[in-house]
């Protein structure tokens, strides 16, 4: 019966793309890409819960969906919650100019370029670095190559130490910074090219692309190379109206080539790691397992299982130990986020998406009040302009890669400062000190 419920979910989704489709006027946009990556999601759940290796697979937990219930409520807070989107295509059209501030001050203007120096040499350091001690990461990731559960945080540990050991404190805390700026400073890149600036985007493309394939070196895992995949294009699709069109052809040309590489990347990875045989078609199914399970497990393990809520400590695991334990330093987080699973009777290493993982913190009732909200908000907070500034374009930009990202997991996950980020850069570049500078002089 539970493949019934899945393919309503599909129509659903088919039903709402249709609609999406007819009313778009630009298929090159952020809202399409959403659209697009739940819909083959739902498609591929549908598929799998019908699968005859379904029951025998890592999906199947003992509970089957019962009902439709889950999948209605998924589909329809994914919706609400993806307005802002949706409403950003909507003004897009209106926008004509993007800036990094207002105002005229040159301190403003010296601290973004004081960010990008600080990218720039951070990056330097880093290649160099991994560059001088690259036996020992090949090293690494041919001896993880066949690890399961805990495999990510194990290598993640094994590389820190690496740092630690060989870099001291000073780089450890550098690298940190770099792996923060990393996440935005490709949306900056665009925003250059926007700015006719060609020389200075083509330089942060080369540190970002390099410090990129650094980081997934050893790794073999999938969900990384499918988030670092997506801010590239999320950055791309924000732009892309504000990006000549000889340069959008280039773009394209070259991100085609690059997203066929990445899925043979990925296809070999899930034959390296996952499967059993040499079978054709079992590939193709274990490929379509990690893009659809996250509906399932949510339809299944988290909608029936819960006991409890996290109250923020799972999804927001960063920001939770920052405010309330600023010295806690656990030996694999992976460990701390199971023993919290555990506390709620659910199961550890399962991908309940960036849904699940709201619900896990605060609850079904929380999450779906909170999705209405940003529903009602973004009606009256994205308006028309002929100006936006980049702290607009980067909180749309990092909105975007949690929500798209999110057919696994939230990608913020225990990164307290890369979520904070837009934050910071609009207390620095878009409010104004000078009303309080002059009550400070009198």
């Amino acid at each position: 019966m539970q493949f019934e419920y899945y393919l309503t979910y599909s129509f659903l989704w088919l039903i709402f793309a249709t609609i999406v489709f007819i009313r778009c006027k630009n298929f090159f946009s952020v809202s399409i890409l959403f659209t697009v990556i739940w819909m083959l999601n739902a498609l591929s759940s549908c598929y799998i819960s019908n699968h005859p290796n379904y029951y025998s697979s890592m999906l199947y937990w003992g509970t089957t969906t019962k009902s439709i219930d889950p999948l209605l409520y998924l589909f329809c807070v994914l919706v609400f919650f993806a307005t802002p989107l949706y409403k950003y295509d909507k003004i897009s059209n209106h926008v004509k100019s993007i800036y990094v501030t207002s105002s005229e001050s040159k301190i403003k203007q010296n601290l973004f370029n004081v960010i990008i120096g600080t990218y720039f040499i951070s990056s330097i350091i880093y290649i160099l670095f991994y560059l001088m001690n690259i036996s020992e990461l090949i090293n690494l990731m041919l001896t993880n190559m066949a690890m399961d559960g805990d495999r990510k945080d194990i290598l993640a540990m094994e590389k820190g130490e690496l740092i630690e050991k060989k870099g001291g404190y000073f780089f450890a805390k550098l690298r940190g910074l770099n792996f923060t700026l990393q996440s935005y400073i490709i949306p900056i890149l665009f925003y250059f090219i926007h700015k006719h600036k060609y020389k200075m985007s083509f330089y942060l493309f080369i540190t970002s692309f390099l410090t990129t394939i650094i980081g997934l070196v050893g790794s073999l895992d999938r969900s990384n190379i499918f988030f670092y995949c997506m801010y590239y294009l999320i950055a791309y699709l924000l732009f892309y109206k504000f990006i000549p069109s000889d340069i959008n052809k280039k773009i394209k040309n070259m991100m085609g080539v690059f997203l066929l590489c990445i899925v043979f990347y990925m296809a070999i990875i899930t034959y390296l790691r996952f499967s059993n045989s040499n079978n054709i078609s079992q590939l193709f199914y274990d490929l379509i397992r990690y893009f659809g399970e996250s509906p399932i497990n949510f339809a299944t393990e988290l909608w029936y299982n819960a006991s409890g809520i996290c109250y923020g400590e799972y999804g927001f695991y960063g920001i939770y130990k920052f405010f309330y334990e600023p010295n806690f330093k656990a030996e694999l987080p992976s460990i701390y986020m199971r023993y919290l699973l555990n506390n709620i009777d659910l199961k550890h290493n399962v991908f309940f998406g960036i849904i699940g993982d709201l619900v896990i913190d605060f609850g079904k009732f929380s999450v779906f009040l909170w999705s209405i909200f940003v529903f009602l908000i973004s009606k009256w907070v994205i308006v028309p302009k002929k100006n936006v500034s980049l702290t607009f374009m980067l909180f749309i930009y990092a909105y975007s890669l949690v929500l798209i990202n999110g057919i696994t997991y939230n990608c913020f996950h225990g990164r307290v400062a890369a979520l904070f980020f837009p934050f910071l850069f609009y207390l620095v570049f878009n409010v104004n000190y000078s009303g309080f500078l002059k009550l400070l002089k009198k």
